[in-house]
């Protein structure tokens, strides 16, 4: 039980850190919107489930959203060379 609270505490940061470190591209103007985010999520234990309920996702969902990303950042950095 106890590992289960400690797994729901953690996932708004998990999210929060994927969202930020995912690509290549600037991602500074993603602070505030994460400690936002965060600020939100942990305000008490209902917010903190009603978070993890909004924002639970499937990890072969995800990883198959990281590949088109992949594939998109190939397409636009192609024109980039000279």
């Amino acid at each position: 039980m106890i590992i289960l609270q400690l797994i729901r505490l953690l996932k708004p940061f998990k999210n929060v850190l994927i969202i930020i470190q995912k690509g290549k591209t600037p991602s500074l103007h993603l602070v505030t919107i994460a400690v936002l985010t965060l600020r939100q999520a942990l305000e008490s234990y209902q917010s903190l489930v009603e978070f993890n309920k909004n924002y639970e996702t499937n990890s072969s969902a995800q990883d198959l959203s990281e590949d088109e990303d992949e594939d998109e950042c190939f397409e636009e950095e192609e024109g980039n060379y000279l």
